[in-house]
């Protein structure tokens, strides 16, 4: 049997927020053995939560991490990955059965390898993976995604954000989100469950005093923007049509921060590096001092990593409008309503 701790009527609900549930992978063995895995950390949050219980867990993205889809579905994918195959070729490769169906299996058995430890190879990821059991088993949750289509994606250039095999595994992806972390399906997550717009946007209130608003940044985002302007004005009627007049905090839910320091300088300084041929030199010196070079590294489809992971950031200038729109949407929401607005966001990295 299972049990959760429901908050009285007209008390403030108590809470916990966390972002990711595991290391990536690109994390060596080292590294991860030496802080033992995720284990402690949620080990931690089941002993607050035996101690003082928690009325509900805000998870700002990463519950699931895909970022091993196009390693573990390789030999599928091969004619989208096939090396030296330019961006446009690849935004023309089909989606096939095959592909779906593979991709499909990956999705479900590694939703229950992350979340129940099934398949689990060692007993350092088999702790993390019970402690992060027991604790959504006790504790009603509301998850928002990030990586659980794939890291990054959203923020890759347009020819392949609207290629047929990016939008078959966000398709899948994003399903399987909805049916581990959401419980609903797409026939019913608008229709019955209240989720806004193409993807997974909510409003929750946690009792008379305070509401959250989450913002799903994943499953819209292009380059062009992170949510649909036709979804912030759904959202943004729904925020004055739900949110009670009681409301003194509304707590909005992102995955990336919204507050957090501008990336323009670093942005021109890739940008030089790359028209100028550094980044090569750059490359070639960290890669000799055996350092994790992320930020000056090509992906496997020949963009630039560092280029991607800005593009992620709400204070990227691909996304600097968007944000000011945002901001200044939720002060004036503040305003009229005389409540505080908090920010809980996830992990950048």
């Amino acid at each position: 049997t299972y049990s959760f701790r429901m908050p009285a009527q007209a008390s403030q609900w108590r809470m916990c927020v966390t972002s990711n549930n595991h290391f990536s992978r690109r994390v060596p063995e080292a590294a991860r053995v030496s802080l033992r895995g995720s284990g402690p950390v949620f080990r931690d949050l089941l002993a607050k939560h035996k101690t003082n219980p928690f009325h509900v867990w805000i998870g700002t993205g990463g519950q699931f991490n895909g970022e091993g889809v196009w390693d573990d579905c390789e030999h599928v994918l091969r004619p989208f990955l096939l090396p030296g195959l330019d961006n446009l070729r690849r935004s023309h490769v089909v989606w096939t059965g095959d592909m779906a169906a593979a991709v499909e299996r990956w999705y479900l058995l590694e939703y229950l390898r992350q979340w129940f430890g099934v398949g689990s190879s060692t007993a350092l990821e088999l702790e993390g993976q019970s402690c992060f059991r027991q604790a959504v088993e006790t504790i009603p949750y509301s998850f928002t995604p990030d990586s659980e289509i794939f890291p990054g994606f959203g923020s890759y250039i347009p020819v392949l954000q609207s290629s047929p095999v990016f939008s078959g595994i966000r398709s899948i992806g994003a399903k399987y989100y909805g049916l581990f972390q959401a419980h609903t399906v797409a026939g019913l997550a608008q229709s019955e469950h209240g989720f806004m717009g193409e993807g997974f946007h909510s409003i929750k209130r946690l009792g008379p005093y305070t509401s959250i608003l989450t913002l799903d940044t994943r499953t819209e985002r292009q380059l062009a923007g992170i949510v649909d302007r036709r979804t912030y004005d759904l959202v943004f009627g729904e925020l004055e049509a739900r949110v009670p007049p009681t409301t003194t905090n509304l707590i909005v839910v992102t995955s990336n921060p919204v507050v957090f320091p501008r990336t323009k300088n670093f942005e021109t300084l890739l940008r030089g590096a790359s028209s100028s041929g550094l980044t090569s030199i750059i490359s070639y010196a960290v890669n000799g001092r055996q350092t994790r070079n992320d930020w000056i590294s090509k992906d496997r489809f020949g963009e630039s990593m560092a280029a991607t992971k800005l593009n992620d950031f709400w204070t990227s200038g691909a996304h600097k409008s968007e944000r000011a729109f945002v901001v200044h949407a939720l002060q004036d929401f503040a305003r009229r309503r005389s409540c505080r607005v908090t920010f809980a966001s996830g992990h950048v990295n």
